[in-house]
Order: C-alpha cells, then sequence, then structure tokens
C-alpha cells in the first residue's frame, strides 16, 4: 500500500498488488436502454481504480466511515480492526435497501470495538444510546434521584496511556471500599451507578483519561449531601493515585458531583454519556470534533485517527491508542444497579448492529467476491449508486419497480467495474418483502 497523500480521510489509497480477480479491460458495461445514466460519472474501465478512496464530502457521514475503514485496513495494528468488513459472517454478503432508500451491506464480519473502528464505534453506541435512554426512564418512573460525577487525574506527556489506565482501576476501587462512602450511600439507600471511561489527548499535556458516573439514588439529594458525597469520594481517589506515581489532586477540581434531573432530560443524558458518538462520529473524522468536543486543546482518539490518516507520523500515537485501549469497558452498569432495574448487562461484541425494517435484498456476493470488491471498489458509491437509482422513479412509482430499477443499477455498477461473476441479482418477487 502506498502512504496516504496528505489530503486527510480524502487521502487515496491505492493497492499497487495485482489484482485477485480477472478483469477484462475491454469489458464494456450492461447496456441496458432502460436504464438512465447512474449519476456520479459513465462508468468506464479507467475507472477500475483499486481502493479508491473518494473524498467523504461527497456522499457525506457514510463516505467518511468507509474512507476510515480503508485506511484502518491498511494500517491498523489490530488483526481485527484490520480485517472488520472485509468477509462474511455465512459466506455471503447482502446489498439491500430500505423501502425508503437507504442502501446497506449486511452479513459482513465485524470487530465490534468500540474505541478502534468508527462503524463499530458507531453502532455500538446507537445500541448503547437506546438501552442507556430506556434504563434512565425505567429509573425515572421508580422515582430514583440521579447524580452525575466527573472524577479526572492530573498528568503529563511522560504518563503513557497504559499507565493512566493502570492507576485508574485501583483508584476507583478505593473509593467503592471507603467505609464513608460505604455509609453515606447507605444513607441515601443507593441504588448502583453507571459508569462511563473517556480519554482525550493533549499535545502538551498527553492522555486525559477520565470517569463519567452516573449514582442512582431512593433518596431526594441535597446540596449538602451532594458535597459531603463528592469530598468523600475525593479523599481514596486521590490517595490512590498519588501511591500509583502520579501528581497529588486538586479538591474541587479533580471530583466534581452534580444532581441531575431526569424527566423529560434522560435522552439528553444518555446522548451525554454515550459521547453524542451517535450523531457526530463522522465529524469528529472530518474535523477532530464532535463526541463530546474535545476542550482544551485536546482532541479525541477519533481526532488521533483523523490525524493518522492524513500524516503517518502520527501512528504511532494511534497504534498507542488502539492497544492501550484493547479490552477496556467503555460503559459499565453496577451489578446492583442492573438487579434493581430487573435487566441484565449487554457486552458491546453482543450489540448487533439494529436490523433495517422493511428491507429488501438486492444482490448477495460470495466471501470471495465480497473481499476483492471491499478492496478494490468504492463500496459507498456502489450503495450511493444503489440509493439514487430508487429514489430517482416518480413519487408514484411502485415499489417493486423502485427496487428493480435500484438492482439493474447496482448490477450495472459491479459489472463495468470487472466483477462479472461471484454475485447474483435476488429474485425480486421471492425477496422484495423479507425483512
Amino acid at each position: 500500500m502506498t502512504s496516504p497523500s496528505s489530503g486527510g480521510l480524502s487521502a487515496l489509497i491505492v493497492d499497487e498488488s495485482p489484482p485477485r480477480y480477472p478483469l477484462d479491460a475491454a469489458f464494456e458495461p450492461f447496456d441496458l436502454a432502460q436504464i438512465p445514466p447512474l449519476g456520479l460519472h459513465e462508468l468506464t474501465p479507467t475507472d477500475q481504480t483499486n481502493a479508491a478512496v473518494k473524498s467523504p464530502a461527497n456522499h457525506g457521514k457514510r463516505a467518511t466511515l468507509w474512507s476510515a475503514a480503508y485506511w484502518l485496513h491498511a494500517w491498523s495494528d489490530l488483526k481485527s480492526v484490520a480485517l472488520c468488513r472485509k468477509s462474511c459472517i455465512m459466506d455471503q454478503a447482502n446489498l439491500g435497501i430500505t423501502h425508503d432508500g437507504r442502501a446497506s451491506i449486511s452479513g459482513l464480519k465485524t470487530c465490534k470495538s468500540v474505541w478502534a473502528c468508527p462503524t463499530c464505534s458507531l453502532q455500538v453506541w446507537n445500541a448503547r444510546k437506546e438501552l442507556l435512554h430506556q434504563h434512565l426512564e425505567a429509573a425515572d418512573d421508580q422515582g430514583l434521584s440521579v447524580s452525575l460525577t466527573t472524577l479526572t487525574m492530573r498528568h503529563s506527556l511522560k504518563h503513557s496511556l497504559k499507565a493512566l489506565w493502570k492507576a485508574l482501576q485501583p483508584a476507583w476501587n478505593a473509593v467503592n471500599s471507603d467505609r464513608l462512602i460505604s455509609d453515606l450511600r447507605t444513607d441515601a439507600q443507593h441504588v448502583g451507578f453507571i459508569k462511563r471511561l473517556e480519554v482525550t489527548y493533549s499535545f502538551k499535556f498527553g492522555w486525559h483519561v477520565h470517569l463519567h458516573v452516573l449514582d442512582f439514588w431512593q433518596k431526594p439529594l441535597t446540596d449538602k449531601f451532594v458535597k459531603e458525597y463528592e469530598e468523600a469520594m475525593f479523599a481514596p481517589y486521590e490517595r490512590k493515585l498519588v501511591r500509583s506515581g502520579l501528581p497529588a489532586l486538586k479538591p474541587g477540581v479533580a471530583v466534581v458531583m452534580q444532581k441531575l434531573e431526569l424527566g423529560s432530560a434522560a435522552e439528553s443524558i444518555a446522548s451525554y454519556l454515550t459521547a453524542l458518538a451517535t450523531e457526530k462520529v463522522a465529524l469528529e473524522l472530518s474535523s477532530s470534533v464532535g463526541a463530546k468536543q474535545a476542550r482544551m486543546g485536546n482532541i479525541t482518539p477519533f481526532g488521533i485517527l483523523d490525524l493518522a490518516m492524513a500524516d503517518l507520523s502520527h501512528l504511532p500515537l494511534w497504534h498507542e491508542w488502539e492497544h492501550g485501549s484493547k479490552g477496556k469497558k467503555a460503559l459499565q452498569y453496577s451489578q446492583s444497579l442492573l438487579d434493581y432495574l430487573k435487566v441484565k448487562e449487554v457486552d458491546d461484541e453482543e450489540l448487533n448492529e439494529v436490523e433495517e425494517r422493511n428491507r429488501s435484498s438486492l444482490i448477495i456476493f460470495d466471501n470471495p467476491t465480497w473481499r476483492y470488491a471491499v478492496e478494490n471498489l468504492d463500496i459507498d458509491e456502489l450503495l450511493t449508486v444503489t440509493e439514487d437509482a430508487f429514489k430517482s422513479a416518480p413519487t408514484e412509482t411502485a415499489l417493486m419497480d423502485r427496487l428493480w430499477l435500484a438492482q439493474m443499477r447496482a448490477s450495472n455498477y459491479l459489472a463495468s467495474h470487472g466483477l462479472l461473476n461471484g454475485w447474483k441479482a435476488l429474485d425480486l418477487e421471492i425477496y422484495a418483502f423479507l425483512c
């Protein structure tokens, strides 16, 4: 693979090795007079550039995510991330479209990394946000009080990500085992907590690892109690961090607790704890903002990815993040809260992509052909061609005709790029209404 240019996410990644799928240079696109032009551009054999990553500005968030996926296929230091979406679960990938015109590929093996894969992160946080919102509404229905505490630590460039993470868990354990904390929790009838782990990076101060903790209580919280609990948390937390070799902390800064009102704010709180990743992962990649925009010159991990895609001198920093974050839980419930709400904790690996309703299958790929397609074609462009065809028909056009048009355009696109076999257009009479 050649190194990316300085164009960031619009960098062109080219596979210089010979294609493993035979391309016929003399091949001409299907002659389908009834199919109007593809819309993006006329496809010719000269368009068959391997692994060409289009500018994210062309098609929006999805193009940004696929651009990141192509780059990670080449440069990720984690095997699961480097292979994400390059093969099929049941030896078959499925190109389909919802009946409101959203095309997608299903049946792919994914890494499920909430930390190192933007696409999987988006899917996991989408599912997390929905679950969290439901749990917050359940807590509100039962009249629980809620507080949000943020715990930070002092750090510098000399502290590695591994060292900071290693210090954080014992400090958190010290809080939970502290006698005064236990007494205060008993007094206010503490139900349990949800812990959110978050990390940003500063080129001046290094890695910034911190916690956001939602605590649930059966009694109403007073301002006096909040102050007492905040001070009680600070003592064991700071003491343990100092023993781990980190600098001393400032009271009122390192541990900050505030009361929250649930009710109509449940969705906003769920969005905050899931870092707004469900809406802004693509923005974060293209401009190092979003997912709770990093403040004071800090950037998020996907901001580091964006920098590395534009300049490989940042690749070691990205690899440090990949290895340092692997296996860490981003969102965790206490068992007491799970028991109280009568729900089960779900690991990130168990959070599957939400299946689209009213989705019709158009084309299936065998595993080798999909592997070739993802390595040599612009998948976002294939999906866009499919969507544009579906939406180009007049409003009164029957659904079956829209599906047929989308299928023909997608077939034309694949054939125009040299894929003559290894995929099959499905019989729409059978598959059109399978969801």
